[in-house]
């Protein structure tokens, strides 16, 4: 079994912002709309923080950050119509 790979906040934002989710279903999200999405997403707990609280302190585990961006319709994406 694989293990989970978890980051910190900033990696996972250049994560979804930079492009670099090979087979990606949607189009990257700017860095900025990024990171609102994994805090509101977060918030509603439809993504788990596995690190500790606090400003910069989290840790996100990438498959589950991509399964999410994939299944959440989201707006002003870069390349999008």
């Amino acid at each position: 079994m694989r293990q989970p790979v978890r980051v910190p906040t900033d990696l996972a934002v250049l994560y979804l912002s930079g492009g670099y989710r090979v087979g990606a279903r949607r189009a990257a999200m700017d860095p900025d709309e990024a990171r609102r999405f994994i805090y509101r997403a977060a918030s509603a707990g439809r993504l788990t923080n596995h690190g500790k609280r606090g400003r910069g302190g989290g840790l996100w585990d990438l498959d589950q950050l991509a399964k999410l961006a994939d299944e959440t319709p989201t707006r002003n994406r870069r390349g999008s119509t």
